[in-house]
């Protein structure tokens, strides 16, 4: 029994190196390939924030002269910020028993950002710090993966692969 317990163990590690090596070569592949600004698979940086959301937040208050520059400014402090590893308003929590989820707690920090700016620039930073929690969290820098825009996930491999035999294809047709 021991025997083919250990013999599991090694394939599934085996099996678990074949696919991350396969999702490494699919992202390679998506950065060299260039896709239209509408498709629905591509890469993404998970825990870079948007500066238009920033620039958005500071030109609604024009009477305190906000403009790109404080814009810029604030998003690059707040990228700062998800990147700094001894920042952690992260509680993870089990609901009913279930798979632990993860919760933003009550940060003095981030509740003076939903207050001065709002809770769109507010869901930019919980979500990109999720993100990067969830894809990169011991190292706390952004990460290039292979991304479902559409459903706003992480792609499978599944769906990578048929994405880029689609465009494979097309681009055949094309010739």
């Amino acid at each position: 029994m021991q025997s083919r317990t250990n013999h599991l163990i090694v394939k599934d590690k085996e099996s678990n190196d074949m696919l991350t090596k396969a999702r490494e070569e699919l992202e390679i592949g998506f950065h060299d390939l260039s896709t239209s600004g509408r498709a629905h698979i591509g890469i993404k940086l998970v825990g870079q924030l948007d500066p238009k959301l920033f620039l958005n937040a500071c030109r609604q208050r024009p009477s305190e002269g906000y403009g790109e520059v404080h814009a810029g400014k604030l998003c690059s402090k707040w990228q700062a910020q998800i990147n700094n590893s001894n920042w952690y308003p992260i509680k993870v929590v089990q609901v009913d028993g279930k798979e632990p989820e993860r919760i933003i707690e009550d940060d003095a920090e981030l509740r003076e950002l939903k207050e001065e700016y709002g809770q769109e620039v507010y869901a930019a930073v919980t979500k990109a710090l999720l993100e990067i929690d969830e894809y990169n969290g011991s190292a706390r820098y952004c990460k290039r993966v292979v991304w479902n825009f559409k459903a706003d996930r992480r792609a499978t491999l599944k769906e990578g692969v048929q994405f880029i035999v689609k465009q494979w294809q097309t681009h055949k047709r094309k010739r």
